[in-house]
């Protein structure tokens, strides 16, 4: 159960989990409070999981009440044995009604440091956690300790769980010469790349004032953002500072895409410049695609960038070493290889979908063998 179901972020870790878990086990079926994006509302369906659309966004304006008693005969409807919820209304509403609907098993899933919800939402969550959610996951070990701070829990007793993207498909995506034509970048360019949404906390300011202080010394190099302004303001502010630097024509931006697979094979580096951060499935996607990546010490970053080996980490918000970390790579295409490739080998063996779905059915399975 989740929120939306969207291109990006949770929504699409969903859809991968549902399509990925074992189905001679499982039989699961989707339900999604709000939005719903129709190919991926296809894809689920045309595997045979039923997608099931509760219709409300807001839960405190007319119409909550008919959406909860809608929710609440849909489980009684699928009657599941396991309610696993996603974001921070699918957490409360999952429970809520999964309590008073029967079902046995209610996991509630954490997966950011907890800094873009309203503080309303977040004690309600850890409320939660505490008295209604059979047990609690997070996505790496940075998010789990702040739940653990906020919701009392021991950290070892919310289950770890990590992303995972499928590793083989991205790998696969592209040609690269004929993806950059698409996109006007030259063929013999250093493209640098960032996969985020425009608010303040992905720190895309520092790296463009990085940038500008590398861009002369490396004239073929350009950069490339891709996203869509998730804060007011931001995409304007950033635009502002791009002209202010004079790199206008070095500064591309992309938009919101639905080809992220095929543009990460036209890049030479990703950059992942956040203050905060609780895990990256821009990152994964980068490794798959056998990009070396530079990211910040931020939250699960540090558990998907092996430092020195699969790309380099640097402390957040501090542009002099995102300078560094950039001239070390553009300055050698052998680094970048050699870490691409580590970072390719990393994604399969700890991050592939694979993974991920084999270590939610093993919960699945713990969790019901307790309660019978």
């Amino acid at each position: 159960m989740t929120d939306k179901l969207t291109h990006g972020g949770t929504p699409l870790q969903v859809v991968e989990l549902a399509l990925h878990l074992d189905r001679r086990q499982f039989q699961p079926h989707v339900i999604v409070l709000s939005q719903v994006d129709q190919v991926l509302r296809e894809r689920l369906q045309h595997a045979g999981i039923s997608v099931n659309v509760i219709g409300q966004a807001n839960w405190v304006q007319p119409g909550a009440v008919a959406a909860a008693g809608r929710l609440y005969r849909c489980l009684r409807h699928i009657r599941p044995r396991i309610l696993h919820a996603f974001l921070a209304t699918g957490n409360v509403l999952g429970a809520l009604l999964g309590k008073l609907a029967g079902v046995p098993v209610i996991i509630t899933s954490h997966r950011d440091l907890g800094g873009f919800d309203g503080v309303h939402i977040v004690r309600l969550n850890d409320w939660i956690d505490r008295h209604l959610a059979t047990t609690v996951t997070a996505n790496s070990r940075a998010v789990r300790a702040a739940v653990a701070r906020r919701s009392g829990r021991q950290a070892e007793a919310i289950s770890l769980l990590y992303n995972g993207i499928d590793a083989d498909r991205i790998a696969g995506a592209a040609d690269r010469t004929a993806k950059r034509r698409e996109l006007g970048l030259p063929p013999q360019a250093l493209v640098i790349g960032v996969i985020a949404n425009f608010r303040a906390a992905k720190g895309h300011r520092y790296l463009l004032q990085a940038f500008a202080l590398i861009a002369g010394r490396f004239p073929d190099a350009l950069l490339v953002l891709c996203g869509q302004e998730a804060q007011a303001g931001q995409l304007r502010e950033l635009q502002g500072l791009v002209a202010a630097s004079g790199l206008s024509g070095r500064v591309r931006f992309l938009g919101p895409r639905r080809d992220i697979d095929e543009v990460l094979h036209t890049l030479d580096v990703l950059v992942s410049p956040s203050l905060s951060e609780g895990f990256s499935n821009a990152i994964l996607e980068a490794m798959a695609a056998g990009l070396p990546v530079i990211a910040t010490r931020v939250g699960g970053s540090t558990e998907q960038v092996a430092d020195g080996i699969t790309g380099l980490l640097v402390a957040p918000a501090q542009v002099t070493e995102l300078q560094q970390a950039l001239l070390t790579l553009l300055d050698s295409p052998a680094l970048r290889a050699r870490m691409g490739e580590a970072a390719r080998a990393r994604v399969q063996e700890c991050f592939s979908v694979e993974v991920m779905a084999d270590n939610h059915a093993r919960l699945y399975h713990d969790l019901l063998r307790v309660k019978v």
